[in-house]
Order: structure tokens, then C-alpha cells, then sequence
């Protein structure tokens, strides 16, 4: 049983975490108090990566979330909350791939998830739409791939090229 003090912000949603309870307003306050990941910037966890992150957390279901992650970069106009891994739409052309993100590369002090800085180089010919940022989603052996982070890049979209190249450097707030 989770217990939440009563001085807890949380406190008012103490009888939502009970197995017939209502996770989904329960991990909706925890975004909107900042108690769950989301990138900085513009960032956001989607409701399919906050149903995942429940799972794990109180149900200790590892279906969705094998042993790596991954990160790619989306063109999608205006992601929101609802989009999922399956539906987030990826440039096409240009050598474009995903890339991989083991877990014991990750730092993780100070409130911050880090990763070192990932560049996708355009190779071959240009991409086929502007980016609009990067999301990272987890990679399942068993179950569903599912979208973490949604991160919209503020100083885009960028129309990449041939020869171009976008890095990034995930750092992410989860406290």
C-alpha cells in the first residue's frame, strides 16, 4: 500500500491509488505538480508514456520497457498528449535511423535524467519533412513500443538537408 502524508500535495488524491482507483487522475496530477518526467522546454510526457510509467511503478509490468531506449526525431506540427509511439510521425529519406539509448549510460542526479548528446546526420538525400524535435520511447521485446518524452525543439522546425546534421542532448526533469 502507498502511503501519501497528509502534508502532501498529493494528499487530496490518496484514495485515487487503490486498485480499483483512477491512475489516470492520479499520474495527471503528479504531471501537473511536476512529479513526473517531461523534458524541459516545451516537453512532455504523453498519456501512453504515463500509463507506462504507472505500470511500472505500481504494477511492476516490464512488457513495454525492455532493456534500451530509444530516441528519434519527430515532424509532426503540434504532438500532443494523446499521440503515441505507434502514431508520432518520423522524417523519412536522408539515412535517417533511430538511435539507441542504454540504460547504464544515463546519469541521473540532481533531479535530471542525462544522456550524452545524440546527432542524426543527413546522408544521401534530404529529409523528407521539417523537424519539429525529438521523442524518445521505449523498445519492447514482449510488448508495445511506447513514447516517454515528447521534447518540441523552440527554435524550430528545421529543414534538414543533405549534409546537415541536429544533435541533441537529453536532459530531463523528473523531479
Amino acid at each position: 500500500m502507498l502511503l501519501i502524508p497528509a502534508e502532501s500535495p498529493l494528499a487530496p488524491y490518496r484514495d485515487l491509488i487503490t486498485p480499483t482507483g483512477n491512475l489516470a487522475s492520479f499520474l495527471e496530477e503528479c504531471t501537473r505538480l511536476g512529479l513526473l518526467p517531461v523534458g524541459g522546454g516545451a516537453g512532455f510526457t504523453p498519456d501512453e508514456g504515463e500509463t507506462l510509467i504507472g505500470q511500472v511503478i505500481f504494477q511492476r509490468t516490464h512488457a513495454d520497457r525492455d532493456a534500451t531506449l530509444e530516441m528519434g526525431l519527430f515532424t509532426d506540427t503540434a504532438p500532443g498528449e494523446t499521440i503515441t509511439e505507434a502514431t508520432i510521425a518520423e522524417p523519412t529519406g536522408g539515412g535517417y535511423g533511430r538511435k539507441t539509448l542504454t540504460d547504464a549510460s544515463w546519469s541521473v542526479t540532481g533531479g535530471v535524467a542525462s544522456y550524452a548528446q545524440q546527432t542524426f546526420t543527413v546522408s544521401g538525400s534530404d529529409y523528407s519533412a521539417n523537424v519539429y524535435g525529438y521523442f524518445i520511447a521505449s523498445v519492447s521485446a514482449g510488448g508495445t513500443a511506447r513514447l516517454l518524452v515528447v521534447e518540441i525543439d523552440a527554435a524550430g522546425p528545421y529543414d534538414l538537408n543533405d549534409g546537415d546534421t541536429y544533435a541533441i542532448t537529453p536532459n530531463i526533469t523528473i523531479a
